[in-house]
């Protein structure tokens, strides 16, 4: 959906497409209906490589089922895959598809490519496709709520604020709650920007880390319910004043400290 010119992020989402009998985001059939919910054609079928062809000439954004060893685990999981397009490599005479990978080990990994041949062994059948949002289309996407953070009495805590009335995060919140500097790069989507996890206090509050408060600066705070619904609110942290810095002594200074000190007449 970002893709396509949305700004949401995966947690919203995970939240609107969970399913509650299983608590898992694992359901296919549910993530093709919270795309539904913020306004994209998006359907769940089982389709072969002549399918998975036609849909990325059509320019849509697809999903595949791929069955593949994590690192850490005996057996063979299903993963779901984003599918990014075909290609063929002359070298070999062989094609291959470019694949995005959620469970590389490092984000340079996360892209990756897979021989035809291979794809078709590990890939189950079953795919997701999404097309772009028309115009005319009504969305029913997660909420955000704009609010404030005010600073309370304890030390890197604050509380949301909403039209000037305290919002505290209620008991039960099991959320995704997380902060993003402000590092002066026009990122593509808020998606793309790095985040910290926060904690809830007791009393329904936030609390920054020590490094973060160490390194201050303005910070975007997020904070997601179960519903997928959000808080949103910036806050500016201190910046931490500057180490002194170390005095230096004179040579005459260093000399007359260094000097041995004679003993008392009594």
């Amino acid at each position: 959906m970002n893709r396509f010119g949305e700004d949401i992020l995966p947690e919203e989402v995970a939240y609107v497409m969970e399913d509650k009998a299983t608590s898992s985001t694992g359901n296919g059939a549910f993530a093709a209906a919270a795309a539904g919910c913020c306004g994209y054609p998006c359907w769940q079928a089982w389709m072969d490589l002549k399918d998975l062809r036609a849909q990325i000439h059509d320019g849509c954004s697809v999903a595949v089922r791929v069955e593949r060893r994590v690192r850490g685990q005996r057996d063979s999981v299903g993963v779901w895959m984003g599918l990014r397009g075909f290609g063929h490599d002359d070298a070999v005479l062989a094609d291959f598809v470019l694949l995005n990978d959620p469970t590389a080990d490092t984000d340079g990994a996360v892209n990756c490519t897979m021989a035809v041949t291979d794809f078709l062994r590990y890939f189950t059948g079953r795919a997701i496709a999404l097309r772009g949002k028309p115009r005319d289309m009504e969305a029913d996407r997660p909420r955000r709520i704009l609010c404030e953070l005010e600073k309370t009495g304890e030390p890197g805590v604050y509380t949301f604020v909403q039209r000037g009335q305290k919002d505290l995060l209620p008991e039960e919140f099991s959320g995704w709650l997380a902060a993003s500097r402000h590092d002066g790069i026009a990122h593509a989507t808020t998606a793309h920007r790095t985040f910290k996890r926060l904690e809830k206090t007791a009393e329904g509050g936030i609390r920054f880390s020590a490094e973060q408060l160490a390194a201050g600066g303005r910070y975007s705070v997020y904070a997601v319910d179960q519903t997928g619904s959000m808080r949103v609110a910036e806050v500016r942290l201190p910046v931490p004043p500057p180490p002194p810095e170390p005095v230096l002594q004179s040579t005459a200074q260093a000399a007359g400290a260094a000097a041995p000190v004679e003993p008392s007449a009594f």
